[in-house]
Order: structure tokens, then C-alpha cells, then sequence
């Protein structure tokens, strides 16, 4: 899988680099995902070197902690980066952006980057060239297997701790810092602010982040006001989505996993599955964005099956994956 064996510095990379006649495919990675690909242990990230030994591309695994990039690659290397946020270099052809989705088991192999940045954004969701047959199997595969069973990305009270108010509109809280490799055109506070002001007499359920700092907790936690139908509380996500009729976030994950749900979602930053959200880039749009999400029916199945099948990977599809990697990668003909 790994040549040597060895996880290895930048150095020690780009002199493996200067003495070796055949191409290479470079992993850049940090923290508990370079353990998790040194270990075997990332069926995706497994899957994908062995399509590269057998083309007879040696694969490197990189500690890329504190890394600003690579300083040369070979016209016929591979650049792989699995950064969350890699370091901003020069766009090359046989550069990839690997990192899990933003469900569990779905991975990004993207040649422009990552989840809001990913080339994802700028394809063309065509649902009238879909099965509504096939998407709706494997629309109830996803529910099942996250719904059904809760799962998310981090952990959730039980159901039935916090029970959200039906009919709500759902505010899923980030972090309060305005993230840099993206856009964003309205932050919190003002977000959250607009959508109290302009809901009608809708409750408001507002679950925070875990992550908020304390100044930021303090702001959220003084907007509880149950007797005016507004309620701050760790909701458990599903059950939130599954009692709200509209969703308004910056740019969260909780957007596409409403979809889950058939909920709609206002987005105010970049996301790369726009398609099926309404994004908003002034405060004066979020009032009558949420009255239009209201009377949405979008074609969630279809959008589900589209982005998570078609744009993204599952390892467990072996012989589906391996021939959308070999004509992405543009692997050579010649595979052993």
C-alpha cells in the first residue's frame, strides 16, 4: 500500500521524489486521519492506493502538519491532499482533494476542493434524467441508515430529551467565526437576529454548537424565551429536522442532512449542494425566503441520490468506484 511502510516528513518525500524513475502518488495528510490512512484503516483511501499499485504508482503518505505545500511535484506525479484545509497552492491536473463527506462513508476524490469548495457547486443536477424508481430506493437506504438510526456528525442527546415544537423554524448554530476559505454572506448573530424578526408566528429552535465559545453560548442562551415561542436547546439533530418546516443556517452540513427529512434550507454562505437549498446573500432576502421554503417541494430523492452516488464515493460500490477513480485520475491504460 505504502512505500516503505513509513509515514514521511516533507523532506524525506521530496527526496524519495528526485530518486525515483516511476510516477508517484503523494498523500498529504495530518492529525488522526494520516494514523487512520498509515493504519489501513479508511476503506476509501485504501480502495484508491490500490488502484494506483496496480497501475504501478507508488503511493507516499505525508505528514502535512504545519505544511505550506509541496515544493516541486513531477509532471507525472499525483498531489493528493487530505487536508481539511489544505495550503493554498497552484491548481495542477493530477491534484485531488480526498476527505470524507459529509456523511459517514461517502468520501470527496474532487479536483477542486472540499465540500463548499468542492467542483460539486458548479455541476448541473439534472433530475428529469433520473429513475424516480432507483432514487427512491436509494433515498430510504439513507434514511434508514442515518435516520433511522440518528447518526450524525456529532453526538446527539437522545430523542424525546429536548422535543423541538412542530412547526418550527430550525436554527442550527455554528461556530461564530467567519470561516476564510470560503464565503459567507451573513454571520450569525445577524442571522439569527433577521429570522426572529421577520418568522410570523412560527417558533424558533435554536440548538448550539458544541464548539461556541463562551461569549457566543452567553448571546445564545439569552435569546431562550419559550413564552414567546423561541427555545435554545441541544435538540437531537434528527428530531429537530423532523419537526421543523424550514431550516436557516450559514453554511452547515445540518442544510443537506434536512434534505434527510424533506425540509427546506436557507443558506447564507457558499455551500456545494446549493442546488437544493435557498441561498441568501442579504438580510432583506431571508424574510421572504422563508416564506417561499415553506410551500417548497423540492426532489430531495432524487438530489440525494444524485449528489451522494454520482458526485461522491462509496468504497463499499467497489467495481462502481473503480471506474469512476480510473477515468477521474486518468489512470494509465497499462494497469497490472
Amino acid at each position: 500500500m505504502w512505500k516503505n511502510q513509513d509515514i514521511l516528513s516533507p523532506q524525506d518525500a521530496q527526496d524519495f521524489l528526485e530518486n525515483s524513475p516511476k510516477p508517484c502518488a503523494v498523500f498529504y495528510s495530518q492529525f488522526g486521519l494520516l494514523d487512520a490512512a498509515h493504519s489501513q484503516k479508511l476503506d476509501f483511501v485504501t480502495h484508491l492506493t490500490s488502484l494506483f499499485n496496480a497501475a504501478d504508482i507508488d503511493c507516499l503518505l505525508v505528514n502535512a502538519d504545519n505544511f505550506d505545500g509541496p515544493t516541486e511535484i513531477r509532471k507525472n506525479d499525483y498531489c493528493i491532499w487530505m487536508v481539511e484545509r489544505p495550503p493554498t497552492i497552484a491548481h495542477r491536473p493530477n491534484q485531488f482533494h480526498v476527505f470524507p463527506a459529509y456523511l459517514h462513508g461517502f468520501w470527496y476524490c474532487d479536483p477542486k476542493g472540499l465540500r463548499n469548495n468542492s467542483s460539486i457547486s458548479d455541476a448541473t443536477f439534472k433530475p428529469h434524467k433520473m429513475s424516480g424508481q432507483w432514487a427512491r430506493k436509494v433515498f430510504e437506504r439513507l434514511n434508514k441508515k442515518f435516520v433511522g438510526t440518528g447518526r450524525t456528525k456529532f453526538e446527539q442527546p437522545p430523542a424525546n430529551t429536548h422535543p423541538p415544537p412542530n412547526g418550527c423554524i430550525a436554527i442550527p448554530v455554528q461556530t461564530f467565526v467567519k470561516p476564510t476559505f470560503y464565503k459567507t454572506w451573513i454571520q450569525y448573530p445577524e442571522l439569527i437576529k433577521e429570522t426572529l424578526r421577520t418568522r410570523g408566528n412560527r417558533p424558533v429552535a435554536i440548538k448550539p454548537h458544541p464548539g461556541l465559545g463562551l461569549k457566543d453560548s452567553t448571546f445564545i442562551a439569552s435569546l431562550h424565551d419559550p413564552e414567546n415561542g423561541v427555545f435554545v436547546e441541544p435538540f437531537n439533530l434528527h428530531e429537530l429536522l423532523a419537526a421543523a418546516d424550514c431550516v436557516v443556517t450559514r453554511c452547515s452540513a445540518v442544510a443537506i442532512e434536512a434534505a434527510l427529512h424533506k425540509t427546506p434550507a436557507i443558506v447564507t454562505g457558499e455551500v456545494d449542494f446549493h442546488h437544493i437549498t435557498s441561498p441568501v446573500k442579504t438580510l432583506s432576502e431571508i424574510g421572504p425566503a422563508i416564506h417561499a421554503a415553506l410551500g417548497q417541494h423540492r426532489p430531495y430523492e432524487k438530489y440525494l441520490t444524485w449528489f451522494f452516488t454520482q458526485q461522491l464515493f462509496q468504497p463499499q460500490n467497489n467495481s462502481q468506484t473503480a471506474n469512476r477513480l480510473v477515468e477521474l485520475l486518468a489512470l494509465p491504460p497499462n494497469r497490472k
